[in-house]
């Protein structure tokens, strides 16, 4: 629990200019490589298959699924968006940077995190209910 309570506190005061240039780089890298590889993977049928499954679901419109102008449940959205960025399956080249080694990490935890600011889980707000 020392370990988790430590990270924690790190982050929480940890300030963007903190960060060493290389690692803003390395960042940028892996999220336009994920948003590149989740596009691609929008036009899969294995991502229409899923969204015609939150469709038949139901749930508020909160948030977008990339690559098609549809919104859905925070939760489907999550599984749409990461099943996409998985559909075409590419890997790591053997002769990547340093900064392409987080692009696993970064394909797996994106499509979560960035529903966290839509969530209301970070502030004393619940969810907007767009239904």
């Amino acid at each position: 629990m020392e370990i988790t309570k430590a990270l924690s506190e790190y982050l929480v005061n940890l300030k963007f200019s903190d960060l060493p240039s290389d690692v803003v780089e390395g960042a940028k890298f892996c999220f336009l490589d994920w948003m590149g590889v989740t596009l691609s993977g929008s036009k899969e049928s294995l991502t229409g298959t899923l969204l015609q499954l939150a469709e038949t679901q139901g749930g508020a419109p909160q948030a977008t699924v990339i690559g098609k102008k549809k919104k859905t449940s925070l939760l489907q959205a999550a599984l749409i968006n990461g099943s996409a960025s998985h559909a075409l399956d590419f890997k790591v080249p053997e002769t990547c940077t340093t900064s392409c080694a987080q692009i696993p990490l970064t394909h797996n935890c994106l499509p979560t995190i960035l529903l966290i600011p839509k969530s209301g889980f970070l502030s004393e707000r619940p969810p907007k209910d767009t239904r």
